[in-house]
């Protein structure tokens, strides 16, 4: 239920604030979460400790947030995306060895090619795509070959 002005829920703007954190920035301060959200800071600052209390994000030694270990570990039960990407990594390797190139899994999830797993060589190291990083499907090779649309 919202009990917000906006009508969204406290689960909306727990998600949003989870988000707020990625590969690049992987931990923020205070101010700068609710300025990437757009959440005012006092309900910024209680959703925080509420997540904080359930271990899904921590502070750092800076005093920055940052994902939790909790959040990882509920994440990672379970997925389908995990049994696939155990089902998937020996030919994955396999690929990898012999044709040296970046071998990468991804599902389409909404209008995302959802990135699962990927490999590179050593000599390859640039790639944008990153392990749970998402690109939009019309504007990358996985994302065009698992849409439906694009075959016919």
């Amino acid at each position: 239920m919202a009990n917000s002005t906006s009508g969204e829920s406290v689960l909306h703007r727990a998600v949003r604030i989870l988000s707020a954190f990625g590969p690049r920035t992987q931990s923020r301060g205070l101010r700068e979460v609710a300025r990437v959200t757009g959440l005012p800071g006092s309900t910024t600052h209680r959703i925080l400790n509420e997540l904080e209390a359930e271990g899904l994000v921590i502070r750092n030694m800076n005093g920055q947030w940052m994902h939790g270990n909790r959040l990882w570990e509920i994440a990672s039960r379970g997925a389908e995306t995990s049994d696939l990407r155990k089902a998937a990594l020996v030919p994955m390797e396999d690929l990898l060895q012999g044709l040296h190139v970046h071998i990468s899994l991804s599902v389409l999830d909404g209008t995302d090619a959802l990135y699962v797993e990927r490999l590179a060589p050593d000599e390859l190291v640039i790639n944008i795509t990153e392990v749970a990083g998402r690109l939009p499907s019309h504007a990358c090779s996985a994302g065009l070959v698992l849409t439906p649309d694009f075959h016919n």
